[in-house]
C-alpha cells in the first residue's frame, strides 16, 4: 500500500480512496474490499500506512458492515483515529451485495459520531433521490445510477446548486443520446486502450438502450463489441 500509495501522488491524484466495500468474491477471498471490515486491525493499519506515505487526504470507501450495521460506528471511528479524512459508506451489508433497499439511517447515525466528512452512497438514481437523502451528510456518491445516465451527475449538481430538480435524460431522444455514446466509448478508450476499455463499455452500453424499442436485440449484439467501430456499426452513427 505504501509504495503504491507514493506512485498514485506522484501521478497527481487529488486523493486515495482505499475500496473497504467491494463484495465480489474475488477480491474478498484475498481479505480486500468488505472483507476488511472484518479485520478492522489491518484496515486501520493500511490507513495509517498511506497517510505516512503521502500529504494528499486519505478517504476510505465501506459499507454498512458484514451482515449488520451494529459495528459500523465503531469500525469507522477506528478509521477516523488511524487518519481517515472522510469516509463513503453504502447503505447495504455486505451480505445483502446489491439486493434490497439501501437503508441511509445508519450512515446518518454515523456522521453525528465522527468529525470528518461523511458521503452518502446507495440507490441513487435521480437528482431528487440525492435530495431527499443527504439529510446531515456532507455529500453523495453516486454508482449504478450513471449507468446509461452519465448527464445524473449534472442533473444532481443543478438540484444542490439552485433547487430546480429535473432529468436531463427524459428530455432527449435516443437519437440525439448516440453523439454521447461514442463519446463516451472514445473517452473509455483513451483512458484504459480500446480493448479493456470496451469490456469496461458493456454494461454501459447495455444501459443506454434500456427501454427503447429494440432494446433485446441491440442490448445483445452491444455486450458483445470489441472496438468503437462495432458501436458505430451497431448504432448507425
Amino acid at each position: 500500500f505504501l509504495s503504491a500509495a507514493k506512485v498514485i501522488e506522484e501521478l497527481g491524484a487529488d486523493g486515495i480512496d482505499i475500496n473497504m466495500g467491494c463484495p465480489a468474491a474475488r477480491v474478498t477471498s484475498s481479505c480486500h474490499g468488505s472483507a476488511l471490515m472484518r479485520n478492522p486491525e489491518l484496515a486501520c493499519a493500511l490507513v495509517a500506512a498511506t497517510k505516512d506515505a503521502v500529504s494528499i487526504p486519505v478517504s476510505v470507501k465501506t459499507r454498512l458492515g458484514w451482515d449488520t450495521p451494529d459495528n459500523l460506528i465503531s469500525f469507522c471511528t477506528k478509521l477516523v483515529e488511524a487518519g481517515a479524512d472522510a469516509l463513503a459508506v453504502h447503505g447495504r451489508t455486505y451480505t445483502q451485495k446489491f439486493s434490497g433497499a439501501a437503508d441511509w439511517e445508519p450512515i446518518y447515525e454515523l456522521k453525528k459520531s465522527v468529525g470528518v466528512p461523511v458521503i452518502g452512497n446507495g440507490d441513487i438514481f435521480t437528482a431528487r433521490d440525492a435530495v431527499e437523502k443527504i439529510g446531515n451528510l456532507d455529500g453523495v456518491m453516486v454508482g449504478r445510477g450513471t449507468f446509461g445516465n452519465p448527464w445524473l451527475l449534472r442533473d444532481i449538481v443543478d438540484a444542490f446548486t439552485t433547487g430546480e430538480i429535473h432529468s436531463t435524460m427524459d428530455g432527449m431522444s435516443f437519437a440525439q443520446k448516440i453523439p454521447f455514446i461514442i463519446e463516451h466509448c472514445e473517452l473509455a478508450a483513451e483512458v484504459k486502450g480500446e480493448r479493456r476499455g470496451m469490456l469496461e463499455m458493456r454494461k454501459h452500453l447495455a444501459s443506454y438502450v434500456k427501454g427503447i424499442e429494440g432494446a433485446r436485440e441491440l442490448r445483445s449484439r452491444l455486450v458483445r463489441v470489441e472496438t468503437i467501430a462495432d458501436v458505430r456499426e451497431i448504432l448507425c452513427f
